[in-house]
């Protein structure tokens, strides 16, 4: 789309479109075989096997997977911020109340669950929007908060927490409170 396009599209639908993505994207699965598979299928000039992508996503899934768990939170707080006029505590409530929200859908989807740890990444990539959006800190500062986000997303992945049933959900989806 060119600038020109953009201009009539009002900043106000940006966040609902944005939350429709994050809810497309949240309500289905693809299995760390499935992608395996894809990638080995489409690796082109570079021969890459099913089983060694595998053992790789292994090791670095998490900066992938649970980085855009912050991002797409990140994302939605700075769209709801440009679309309400520069009301960032609105924004900031909103998308962190989606976060739950999201989550939530989350445990009545097949092969999903909801996790708080996933609700609180995606408050720290709210935090990291209040931060480098709003913040007066120094660019050494933000590295050093940036740097302490990508730990305690690291430790929220691998450490789930407890798990309970919710009303309704299949007793394999459980929201990891």
């Amino acid at each position: 789309m060119s600038n020109s396009a953009l201009k009539g599209f009002k900043p106000k639908l940006w966040p609902i479109l944005w939350v429709l993505f994050i809810f497309a994207t949240s309500s289905g699965v693809v299995t760390v075989r499935q992608l395996s598979t894809a990638v080995a299928k489409a690796a082109g000039p570079v021969k890459v096997t099913a089983e060694g992508f595998e053992a790789v996503w292994k090791a670095v899934w998490w900066i992938f997977v649970k980085g855009w768990h912050a991002t797409e939170f990140g994302i939605l707080a700075w769209l709801i911020y440009r679309a309400t006029s520069g009301k960032l505590r609105l924004a900031v409530w909103l998308a962190g109340i989606y976060a739950l929200i999201d989550e939530l859908h989350q445990v009545y989807i097949p092969g999903r669950g909801g996790r708080m740890s996933d609700v609180l990444i995606d408050w720290i990539g709210i935090g990291l929007f209040l931060l480098f959006w709003h913040s007066s800190w120094t660019k050494r500062q933000k590295a050093v908060a940036f740097t302490i986000s990508l730990f305690l997303i690291f430790i929220l992945s691998i450490f789930p927490m407890p798990t309970f049933p919710l009303p309704g959900a299949p007793t394999s989806h459980r929201f990891n409170p």
